[in-house]
Parts: C-alpha cells; sequence; structure tokens
C-alpha cells in the first residue's frame, strides 16, 4: 500500500500537480512617456542599459519620447528588431537614464515571467536625477 501511495504522489508530482509556478520567456519593454523637446542635448531619449551574459557586452538601447516603445536589444543587430528574448526566470539589471539636464536615471533588477514593460513616466524635479518608472507584466 506504501508503495502505491509513493508512486501515486511522483506521478501527480511530475504531472505539475505540486502547484510550481513555471516562468514565462519573455522580452522586456521600454515605453517611453516622457514629451519631447526642442533641445537635442537634453531631448528625453531614453537609454536602456543591460549586460548580457550570452554576448558578454553591455546592450544599449534608445527610446525615443513621447510614447515610444521598444524591446531590450532592439538597436543590437544581434536580436534585430524583436529585441532580446530572455528566458523564463532571468534576472535582468537594468539601468535606464534620460538625455536631461542632471542626467535621471532608474535602476531595477527584474526577473522574467512572460513579456514585462517598463513605463518611464516623469522626471521628478529637473536635476533631480531620479526618474520614475514604473514595471507591469511579468
Amino acid at each position: 500500500m506504501r508503495w502505491r501511495v509513493a508512486f501515486l504522489t511522483g506521478l501527480w508530482l511530475s504531472c505539475g500537480g505540486g502547484g510550481g509556478h513555471i516562468l514565462e520567456d519573455g522580452r522586456i519593454y521600454i515605453w517611453n512617456g516622457l514629451e519631447p523637446t526642442d533641445n537635442p542635448a537634453y531631448d528625453h531619449t531614453a537609454i536602456a542599459t543591460f549586460y548580457d551574459e550570452d554576448l558578454s557586452t553591455e546592450v544599449v538601447t534608445y527610446i525615443p519620447p513621447g510614447g515610444n516603445k521598444k524591446p531590450l536589444g532592439a538597436d543590437n543587430p544581434e536580436y534585430g528588431s524583436q529585441g532580446k528574448l530572455f528566458g523564463g526566470g532571468t534576472r535582468v539589471s537594468l539601468h535606464i537614464r534620460a538625455k536631461e539636464n542632471g542626467d535621471p536615471h532608474w535602476e531595477g533588477e527584474l526577473t522574467v515571467d512572460g513579456n514585462m514593460t517598463v513605463r518611464v513616466v516623469r522626471i521628478l524635479g529637473h536635476e533631480s536625477g531620479v526618474l520614475e518608472c514604473q514595471v507591469t507584466g511579468g
């Protein structure tokens, strides 16, 4: 009888009955909600950077202001316009800065679980160095 219980428990767990959540592959999109300016030196372009272990290099993506959205890595020919597809559970250390006086920036560590979007919302006081971002999805 015990062997039957052990066998059925093992079968139940191997079929996903343990309730564990499998993290899904996904892309990380950056949405730049900052308003454009007339000053090319401070035009509010968002510059998103992460370190790609696969390529052993830092990958930079430029997102124009005014509600534009791009996946991370879209500016890198290695990934093409679709950007990098991260494996489920990958931890990504992300740095975003805006072309603005005071170099406002945001840093965060994301764990990929499907597609995610980081929304660049606003600069908290010019020259403060703080960029407000919101993460959705995943």
